[in-house]
């Protein structure tokens, strides 16, 4: 049976003032929006026209307040979407449609992930007056936007939203009217709310958030265009999942299990118990043979202090963004992400083992041992690495700590291969581990300028009886490193905790609400096309500030020649087309 499923939030936008509609509310069911029946006819509509004649919803087909019956239909989720013949997507929830500029909550929802992954085809229905055309998001290849209901919606397919929202722009073609170039339309349907400041130029225009993590993540692991290995995709899986929140911490388990293979027990697991669920899927997932691709997800997050491999789990909610704390406060992860993955081809695979019952990842990985600098050497690691760009004899790491590299014949390595431990100065074993090279994503290209793209784990023991190690942090290594970090020796090491598996009650979040600090966002300078130095992140930035809001240029479009002329001159924003 061919039948389209729909993914929307539960708690999505509010209605626009002076909105008339029907609704559908669901019995015993007070946690979600009412259901607009406006809503519901346009997302038939959009199914009909690709001839499927039935539509999944999981409020419409799943008895919520049924434990056995959520407990089997979560088990059979990834089935139902990998089978659907379309998935369609309702950004702003079952209230109302949203346009390309408006800002949702979608991309932050823990469930939304699997339903766009596992379908054949996704699209997403959006408000829509400019009709069909031709469109791409930044330097995607050029696909087409369908009206579905005339000057009210259209859909078009989620990769070419997804690069749009990630350059803050989507160029559009109109096929019912004469074009000498694409509209620039805004595009922030995924992203986060735009940053306004009167240095913005032009001024009159805010700063975009281009290249979002969450985005970016997203788009890597759909990669319809065959353009990653399942390495990095399965990576981006693991950071999407960790950017998205849900009102059961359990549930981020659950809502990507299937896209690694595997089905848990739900039964097995409180709903509070993400820390235990996710050590299962852990092992399921490397008893496969596969990598732990889960490393080094998010640099600059502390690692997880009873499943070390793991960084920090956010704290979860119904209608929120990803939490983590810091020493300031509250961040979202999304904020304190990269846009980096893993090019196994460059340097090595990421490392494959096993992993046991009290969480510890066992695996063999090319390694060389340091030792902690107490106190700041002599010398800053840029004289360091002046003096030996290839082989650097002191490293930071990115928690700030610093560490001198022992020499192939120091004591430490014949120890560690003799089994015997010495004092070392500065605190116990520890060593530096490849992870692998790192490639900054853009669409359509891949910057070219070392970003000290090799990467690996600082590892320090805290077992010695065990010979135990916990990641502390990673490092970021130069690409002039390569040669070197080849040379390293394979060691056997065994990974987790530091904190004991027992001593937690499934779940790291605190008991207290989480409250997230405003962080100061770096301004990007305006680049000038007489600079040598303009990165691709400058190019985009530089283009989505000309970008024009979806309704001004729907207005302006629609109305007679005069009326357009008054509607320029009040809102004192230019069309501007991509050139």
């Amino acid at each position: 049976m061919k039948y389209s499923a729909i993914s929307y939030v539960w708690r999505g936008l509010g209605l626009l003032p002076s909105t008339e509609n029907r609704w559908l509310k669901i019995k015993q069911d007070e946690r979600g929006d009412r259901i607009n029946v406006e809503v519901l006819c346009h997302a038939a509509a959009a199914s009909l026209h690709r001839g499927i004649p039935h539509i999944w919803m999981d409020r419409l087909c799943i008895m919520q307040t049924n434990t056995d019956d959520k407990n089997w239909q979560i088990r059979k989720m990834f089935g139902i979407y990998q089978d659907c013949s379309l998935c369609i997507v309702l950004p702003g929830g079952m209230q109302r449609l949203v346009r390309l500029d408006e800002e949702t909550t979608w991309i932050h929802r823990g469930w939304t992930l699997q339903e766009v992954l596992a379908p054949p085809e996704v699209h997403v229905l959006f408000e829509w007056r400019l009709g069909s055309g031709e469109a791409r998001g930044g330097e995607g290849k050029l696909q087409h936007v369908q009206e579905v209901m005339i000057k009210e919606s259209a859909m078009a397919s989620m990769p070419m939203i997804l690069e749009a929202c990630t350059v803050g722009y989507l160029s559009f073609t109109s096929t019912e009217r004469n074009q000498a170039k694409p509209y620039m339309v805004k595009a922030a349907m995924f992203s986060d709310i735009e940053s306004h400041s009167y240095n913005d130029p032009p001024f009159w225009q805010p700063q975009r958030k281009v290249l979002a993590p969450n985005i970016a993540a997203l788009t890597v692991a759909m990669d319809l265009e065959g353009i990653f290995d399942t390495t990095a995709k399965n990576y981006a899986i693991w950071q999407s999942s960790l950017m998205r929140t849900s009102s059961r911490p359990v549930d981020m388990v659950f809502s990507i299990m299937g896209l690694f293979g595997v089905t848990l027990d739900t039964k097995s697991f409180s709903r509070n118990d993400r820390l235990c669920a996710t050590m299962a899927l852990a092992s399921e997932i490397l008893r496969k043979r596969e990598e732990a691709s889960w490393l080094g997800v998010a640099f600059r997050i502390a690692p997880c202090r009873y499943l070390s491999t793991f960084a920090a789990f956010p704290q979860t909610s119904v209608a929120g963004k990803a939490l983590v704390p810091t020493k300031e406060g509250g961040q979202q992860v999304s904020h304190l992400i990269t846009n980096e993955y893993p090019y196994v081809d460059a340097l090595c695979p990421m490392p494959h083992g096993s992993m046991d019952e009290h969480g510890y990842l066992k695996f063999e990985g090319k390694a060389v041992p340091i030792t902690r600098l107490l106190q700041k050497a002599e010398g800053s690691q840029t004289d360091q690495a002046q003096v030996a760009p290839t082989r650097p004899s002191v490293i930071t790491a990115v928690d700030g700590s610093r560490w001198k590299v022992r020499k192939e014949n120091d004591s430490l390595e014949q120890a560690v291969d003799s089994g015997a431990r010495p004092e070392v100065t500065g605190g116990a074993e520890a060593f530096v581990v490849l992870l692998g090279w790192f490639n900054e994503y853009y669409p359509g290209g891949t910057p070219a300028h070392d970003a000290n793209n090799i990467r690996a784990m600082l590892l320090q023991e805290h077992d010695p009886e065990g010979r135990c190690y916990h990641l502390r942090s990673y490092v970021y290594l130069s690409q002039r490193t390569y040669s070197w970090v080849k040379s390293w020796k394979e060691y056997p090491f065994l990974v987790g905790g530091p904190d004991t598996f027992t001593e937690c009650d499934g779940t790291e979040s605190s008991s207290s609400e989480l409250v997230e600090i405003v962080v100061p966002e770096a301004r990007y300078p305006f680049p000038s096309s007489s600079r040598k130095d303009v990165t691709l992140r400058d190019q985009v930035i530089r283009k989505s500030r000309w970008a024009v809001d979806q309704r001004i240029l729907e207005n302006m479009l629609q109305s007679p020649p005069m009326e357009r002329l008054c509607d320029y001159a009040e809102s004192n924003t230019p069309i501007h087309y991509l050139g």
